[in-house]
């Protein structure tokens, strides 16, 4: 798993990974995952937290566990300005903002959403107070 979220992390461009902090809070090693399609979804999650968080944004990149049902989380953070919750909800819903993918955003959210549901699992996205976005990928583990 941390050779994974270093391959991620290796994908941005040195001064994005900067303002990446990492905050792990599992000992968990090993996942039963495809690591090509877990590394894009994360690169695509970290690298949206870049974009539209603006110049000084700073992300946190947790990996944790969740108990009740078991699953791993990897959340991104940032403290930029979050996003509109009608856009939230067309990722949610339908997987994609149109009028975002023609300006050339949103399929990387789609991907994302798209990886998370073929390990079973699932994308979530929320605004945070007072600024900032929170991205969830909850792939389920074995319990």
């Amino acid at each position: 798993l941390r050779f994974l979220v270093e391959l991620a992390l290796g994908d941005l461009a040195p001064d994005q990974r900067d303002r990446v902090q990492q905050d792990w809070q599992t000992d968990l090693r090993v996942v039963e995952v495809d690591p090509g399609l877990l590394r894009l979804a994360l690169r695509n999650l970290l690298a949206n937290a870049q974009r539209h968080g603006g110049p000084g944004v700073q992300v946190v990149l947790r990996i944790a566990e969740q108990a009740a049902p078991p699953a791993l989380l990897l959340q991104v953070e940032d403290d930029g300005p979050g996003m509109p919750p009608e856009r939230i909800a067309a990722v949610a819903e339908a997987g994609l903002d149109t009028a975002a993918a023609q300006m050339g955003g949103g399929l990387g959210l789609v991907v994302t959403r798209q990886v998370a549901q073929r390990h079973g699992g699932r994308l979530e996205l929320r605004n945070r107070q007072p600024h900032g976005l929170r991205a969830s990928l909850v792939l389920p583990l074995p319990g």
